[in-house]
């Protein structure tokens, strides 16, 4: 077993030495138990560079299993795997948190089936993929799987990149500059807030895609991206908006200003993940991105006033709102 922990000059390291002396057996004990051929820390036992360890630091460990299971049950939704797969679980299986014995640390035990897991039904979401990408040191893997395993469910990066882009360009800056003062107007301000602090949580992500980077858990994003400001000012620049919004610093048209600008600054930093040459966002996204809103890329109302406009001018064009109010037949 590897080295838990990595190098570093920021005292972390001396004050890690214990919990992972008192960590090993039991590490060495998993490792040998039936049906485990992988076993990975996630964090509390390693340093790296973007998940800090500290006295407040769970343990997480990362179990992958390989049990004989017919492709039938493979395909199961999870509901109804979890129940069928219960007889063959091996008995050694303990709960997902408990605390050990030895200095009363926490430990959580994320267990997996790797023949489940390599199913194409089987998706990762954005915080499990950034745990496994920029949080995982393989412990015991002899032959690939769990890197193999981490390597298939991460490879949409970009899909997954351009659609948060997509988001929060059209329909986060949409809530920005068109809910929002709709929410106002009624007199619902803590519901013009609720938005603006949605809208906030996005760009937060969407920021991290943006740079290239899975999103960590939420606890670590702000630490996360000011440490990537340090090298980068328009990073920081982002954060320091950001930071004005989610502490409620400036008044609400200031937190709508802010958001606008981190909207501009994300779309900026992520523009090779967008469709290449695509200055009409909003238009491209009705079809491409939302699954429910505009299934044609070109419409009659389109064709009549001409090609490439923006949609906020095909909105104002008196002939493109008639063509569509008036639903054209395709012999008209």
């Amino acid at each position: 077993m590897p080295d838990l922990i990595s190098p570093a000059d920021d005292g972390q390291t001396s004050a890690l030495t214990a919990r992972v002396q008192a960590m090993r057996p039991w590490i060495d004990a998993l490792c040998r138990q039936d049906g485990v051929i992988a076993v990975g820390s996630l964090g509390g036992l390693h340093i790296s560079r973007w998940r800090p360890v500290d006295r407040l630091s769970d343990v997480d460990i990362t179990v992958l299993l390989d049990l004989d299971l017919k492709p039938a049950m493979l395909a199961l939704p999870w509901d109804e795997f979890i129940c069928q797969v219960q007889p063959v679980l091996p008995r050694w299986l303990p709960n997902f948190k408990f605390c050990s014995p030895v200095d009363q640390l926490e430990v959580n035990v994320h267990q997996q089936i790797l023949g489940y897991e390599r199913q194409s039904h089987r998706v990762w979401d954005d915080l499990k993929c950034g745990i496994y990408v920029d949080g995982l040191s393989v412990l015991f893997d002899p032959d690939g799987a769990l890197a193999d395993l981490v390597r298939q469910k991460t490879s949409h990066f970009p899909a997954r990149c351009r659609s948060w882009l997509l988001r929060v360009g059209t329909y986060g800056r949409n809530l920005v500059d068109d809910a929002v003062p709709k929410c106002v107007r009624r007199g619902e301000m803590a519901a013009a807030w609720d938005l603006l602090h949605d809208v906030a949580g996005d760009v937060m992500v969407a920021s991290f895609f943006a740079l290239g980077r899975w999103p960590p858990h939420p606890k670590w994003r702000f630490a996360q991206l000011r440490s990537l400001g340090l090298t980068r000012p328009i990073v920081a620049e982002l954060v320091e908006l950001l930071t004005s919004v989610r502490m409620c610093g400036t008044s609400l048209d200031q937190a709508k200003a802010a958001l606008g600008r981190c909207i501009d600054i994300i779309l900026d930093l992520g523009h090779s993940y967008l469709p290449p040459g695509r200055t009409d966002l909003y238009g491209y996204a009705l079809t491409h991105y939302f699954e429910d809103r505009q299934l044609r890329e070109s419409t009659a109302a389109d064709a009549a006033i001409g090609p490439h406009r923006p949609y906020a001018q095909r909105m104002k064009d008196p002939q493109w709102n008639r063509v569509n109010f008036e639903l054209p037949s395709v012999n008209s």
